[in-house]
């Protein structure tokens, strides 16, 4: 008797979990609310009941994601499978602004920029951090020479790994850069 009661405790417990994805959680009344948790405690335990491991699997599968649910709020909701109802609405922005910063936030970007060099700055080791037209600074990121000019023209490439190279107009060589501003 010990052990049913348990078992019971246990198959509720798990149907209350399964209860707000399937609509119980959204009914006022408190006797309709009942009735819901008490269709999906049966659902769980004939499915607990399978012999097979597989069986019982695709009965929870089936239960968690059951349309034909009247408890369901998702079947009938007219949003298309995938949408999302606490999402804020997305920002947009001109791609050009957001190149450089995939690692602050995963957005579809261009492969690559064109801009002209209005200010350079060199530290101490010789690497250089380019400010372009549009205000976004290029750090440079490895040792290799590279000579850019004010006013030149470059392209600045999307590498793997996250990684972007940069490189004048016209040339072949090119450098390692990473976007700080």
């Amino acid at each position: 008797m010990r052990r049913s009661l348990s078992l019971t405790a246990a198959l509720l417990s798990s149907s209350a979990a399964f209860a707000s994805p399937l609509g119980c959680d959204s009914q006022v009344d408190p006797q309709s609310r009942l009735t819901c948790l008490e269709r999906l405690s049966d659902a769980v335990t004939q499915c607990s009941q399978q012999e097979d491991k597989l069986d019982r699997l695709l009965c929870f599968d089936a239960l968690s994601t059951s349309e034909s649910s009247p408890a369901n709020p998702r079947a009938d909701s007219g949003k298309p499978e995938g949408a999302f109802p606490n999402q804020p609405p997305a920002i947009t922005a001109a791609p050009e602004t957001d190149f450089g910063l995939e690692r602050l936030a995963i957005k579809q970007t261009p492969d690559q920029l064109t801009g002209q060099v209005s200010a350079i700055q060199t530290d101490p080791y010789g690497k250089w951090t380019l400010t372009l037209e549009n205000g976004q600074r290029w750090r440079q990121t490895e040792s290799k020479r590279l000579r850019v000019k004010i006013g030149e023209s470059v392209i600045i490439r999307k590498g793997a790994l996250g990684s972007f190279s940069l490189s004048r107009e016209g040339s072949n060589n090119s450098t390692r850069v990473k976007r700080i501003q």
